[in-house]
């Protein structure tokens, strides 16, 4: 979290990479921040098995809609 979307309270990739040495479960880990496509490698290579983030904080987003 980096305190744009939420407050600043964190668990990042050297949090999953120490919790991944205890467990063989999947690890579920949204990125609640700006641009978390910067960050995807990073928790991947910590061990996080699924990473997913709101579509709107990826830099190439843009928000099609109708005024209709």
């Amino acid at each position: 979290m980096d305190g744009h979307f939420v407050p600043q309270i964190t668990i990042g990739a050297l949090v999953v990479s120490a919790i991944r040495k205890y467990t063989t479960l999947p690890l579920d880990v949204h990125l609640m921040i700006e641009s978390p496509e910067e960050q995807i490698a990073q928790f991947a290579k910590a061990g996080a098995d699924i990473i997913y983030s709101a579509y709107r904080t990826l830099r190439t987003y843009s928000p099609r809609h109708s005024d209709d």
